[in-house]
């Protein structure tokens, strides 16, 4: 966010959460740079190659993170539960639909790494203790965006 280098910059900041951007900004349709630069004098990244790892397929996500760095994640259906989370300890969701709370829809966040928490090992929802390391897009969950949420 904030780039103006780039053709389409991000249209979102960080936000507080529940952070809504309304209207929805419209898709640009054209290069939105600043006038007097041109696109051709950007250097060019191209993407190699994208990689889809299968659903819960963990060592291939972790092996990305680790050859290639940080990925993006689909998180699945947030509830009313991941809002709570103050960045103590591990994230899990409870399982429990009566604790859960309010169905929020699907949310994308980065993962930046993993890690193992003897603290929450054999716990139901954490998969032997195991936890991706986080960045939202929300500031205010976690800390300061950042988080710790069980395999």
């Amino acid at each position: 966010y904030g780039d103006e280098s780039t053709c389409a910059p991000y249209l979102f900041d960080a936000c507080q959460h529940p952070c809504e951007k309304s209207p929805t900004p419209e898709c640009p349709s054209s290069c939105v740079r600043p006038k007097g630069t041109r696109v051709e004098d950007a250097p060019a990244y191209r993407v190699k190659e994208i990689v889809s790892c299968p659903e819960r397929d963990y060592s291939c996500v972790a092996k990305e993170i680790a050859t290639r760095g940080s990925v993006t994640s689909y998180a699945g259906t947030i509830w009313g539960e991941f809002y709570l989370y103050d960045g103590r300890g591990v994230f899990a969701s409870s399982g429990d639909e009566r604790v859960r709370g309010e169905n929020h829809g699907g949310h994308v966040v980065k993962l930046i790494g993993w890690g193992r928490d003897e603290k929450t090992r054999g716990k139901p929802a954490t998969a032997g203790g195991y936890h991706w390391l986080v960045v939202n897009s929300w500031r205010n969950w976690g800390h300061d965006g950042f988080g710790r949420v069980a395999v």
